[in-house]
């Protein structure tokens, strides 16, 4: 009955505290208005209850934020490598050569191109993306070209809104960096679908982004040269 009688009058007793009132305490003095234990218990389990309610929802906002600042940086590079297009007859850069080290890599052909350089790429790394890159001068924004741009113009693709170009970098097998290349028959593993919780940001060749592809929504025809009439 004095449990009963405690909880009974600790909604007054809150009342009184935020109203000044002292009428709410039945008479009693300030100095007898403390919180017994168990309402003390009472309060931090409801600050339990909404806390394991909303911090599942503060983190999917989170990571909704970061997976659309994923995409408008992949749409930078879109507008990077038209540039770059521009500047080279119309052709894309490889996503690798065998030249000097300032010129391996497509981020490095995009750099010394002068349309985007190091510091820009990393400035637009992918926020969600926590591997580190392949080397000093490449996958510094987390992403992996695809192959089958390389080298090519893109008027000669015939389905350019299926022609991925840029997608979330996967981790490379084996050790702690991330792929900076994707191609037929391995995109499984080179595209980090596990980079945001939905699924992994892929930049098309038309331009647009499409967010929350995973293994099962990816085509594989759009890494087929035979489906873009190759």
């Amino acid at each position: 009955m004095r449990c009963f009688r405690q909880n009974r009058t600790f909604w007054s007793r809150l009342k009184y505290r935020f109203s000044g009132d002292p009428g709410v305490t039945g008479g009693r003095s300030q100095s007898a208005t403390g919180f017994t234990l168990i309402e003390l218990l009472v309060v931090v389990a409801i600050i339990a209850i909404l806390a394991s309610m909303l911090l599942p929802a503060l983190r999917r906002a989170r990571e909704s934020a970061t997976r659309i600042v994923c995409g408008s940086n992949q749409r930078q590079f879109a507008v990077a490598f038209s540039l770059y297009a521009d500047d080279y007859d119309g052709l894309y850069p490889l996503h690798y050569t065998f030249l000097p080290a300032s010129l391996r890599f497509w981020t490095s052909r995009l750099h010394v191109a002068g349309v985007l350089t190091h510091e820009q790429q990393a400035s637009l790394a992918c926020p969600s993306n926590e591997y580190r890159a392949y080397q000093l001068d490449s996958c510094r924004a987390k992403y992996s070209y695809h192959t089958l741009m390389g080298n090519r113009i893109s008027s000669s693709v015939t389905k350019p809104s299926h022609m991925p170009l840029l997608a979330d970098a996967a981790l490379l097998s084996g050790t702690t960096k991330c792929t900076y290349y994707f191609w037929q028959g391995f995109w499984q593993t080179q595209i980090g679908f596990d980079v945001h919780e939905s699924g992994a940001n892929v930049l098309f060749l038309d331009g647009h982004v499409r967010g929350s592809l995973t293994t099962s929504t990816f085509d594989p025809n759009w890494v087929d040269p035979v489906y873009h009439g190759f």
